[in-house]
């Protein structure tokens, strides 16, 4: 446990305690997933925006086509090229699917548009299950001292109780057959179960 220690420690500062008091709590852990949210918000948009050739901020199907057109697969070697017509087709099926965002019918995608689909795939993730929010509910959890906030000590508490519990030998590593016997334990959101890294040691020298 103490050489995953400085990660956990690393971890809660970057991750959890954003106001950097020692204490992750509720607005903290908000913060982070407006975080995450922005950063995903930003991320679709660039690659929307890509395609905007002349950097108007609408994007026509005229740009579409320009933009796509080298996405096109090229053909296998030894193999004869695509028709044209079966290339314009490709073409206009990739333009219609992205030009479905136009919802206003004015020939043209905006970033209102965009960021309207955003949160449309946004809203669906939250109901799928974000893993960011469910770690948020988890690391909440931990408050031992039901004060409305974790500390460090607390998560590295619940750490220390979660290894022990796994570590059914004693031997001071968890592999997966050991977390196989205790699948009633809640591993944290996102983690699974992996044998431990092993590092070879180096050969003697003669």
């Amino acid at each position: 446990f103490d050489l995953i220690q400085p990660q956990i420690a690393s971890v809660f500062a970057r991750s959890f305690d954003s106001d950097g008091n020692g204490i992750a709590d509720a607005a903290d852990l908000d913060l982070r997933l407006l975080l995450d949210k922005a950063r995903r918000r930003a991320q679709f948009l660039q690659s929307k925006f890509q395609l905007d050739l002349d950097g108007d901020g609408r994007i026509t199907k005229a740009e579409l086509f320009d933009a796509l057109r080298p996405r096109l697969p090229l053909s296998a070697p030894g193999q004869p090229a695509p028709a044209p017509e079966a290339n314009n087709r490709r073409l206009e099926d990739m333009a219609a699917a992205e030009m479905k965002l136009d919802t206003n019918g004015d020939g043209a995608v905006t970033y209102d548009e965009l960021a309207t689909d955003f949160e449309r795939m946004d809203q669906q993730r939250q109901l799928s299950g974000n893993p960011n929010t469910r770690l948020h509910e988890f690391i909440m959890t931990l408050d031992a001292g039901n004060d409305g906030g974790v500390t460090l000590e607390e998560l590295e508490t619940a750490w220390r109780r979660m290894f022990a519990e796994l570590d059914t030998n004693g031997d001071g590593k968890v592999v997966a057959a050991e977390i196989g016997l205790h699948s009633d334990i809640a591993l944290p959101p996102g983690r699974s179960a992996v044998p431990p890294c092993v590092i070879p040691k180096r050969p003697a020298a003669n």
